[in-house]
């Protein structure tokens, strides 16, 4: 073959009953699809939850906690009266210095799940050894916070 010239590559069309298959497949995935929504949707009406929250629990979890979590910082700085402040805070300190604990114990585990929604996604690796130094200071932050979450965990109503 000469310098320069093309190159001409055979590639094979794909036969009629191939393209069939795939048509096929799409149509199967496409009803598959509607069904699992249909499916899911009534299992969340009538359970609260469906079948894709028990693959990965935590993604399904962490967003509620979260949100509960929130809110109680947010009914501290709202009204300090109104607030469930556990026992073992108060026990030591005066109302103000126990509220100001529990503040800091909820931005801790507001921390860790903020975190743990989050994942890996805002972190742009420049190189291995910065992104597992970020990610070994992250899963303390999440360690702390999951700590903290099950020693106050019956103390989280407002």
């Amino acid at each position: 073959m000469p310098m320069g010239a093309p190159i001409k590559l055979s590639i094979q069309k794909n036969s009629f009953t191939d393209r069939l298959r795939f048509i096929l497949q799409d149509i199967g995935e496409f009803f598959r699809d509607i069904r699992n929504k249909v499916v899911w949707g009534w299992q969340r009406l009538f359970r609260g939850y469906d079948d894709t929250c028990e693959w990965a629990l935590d993604d399904y979890l962490n967003p509620i906690v979260l949100h509960h979590l929130r809110y109680s910082r947010k009914m501290i700085d709202d009204d300090k009266r109104l607030v469930s402040i556990p026992g073992c805070f108060c026990e030591k300190n005066d109302f103000d210095t126990a509220v100001a604990e529990w503040k800091t114990v909820l931005d801790i585990m507001i921390e860790g799940f903020e975190l743990m929604i989050l994942g890996t996604d805002d972190i742009e690796i420049v190189d291995n050894i910065f992104w597992r130094k970020i990610m070994e200071d992250r899963q303390d932050k999440i360690d702390r916070a999951l700590e903290l979450f099950g020693k106050h965990y019956q103390s989280l109503w407002t």
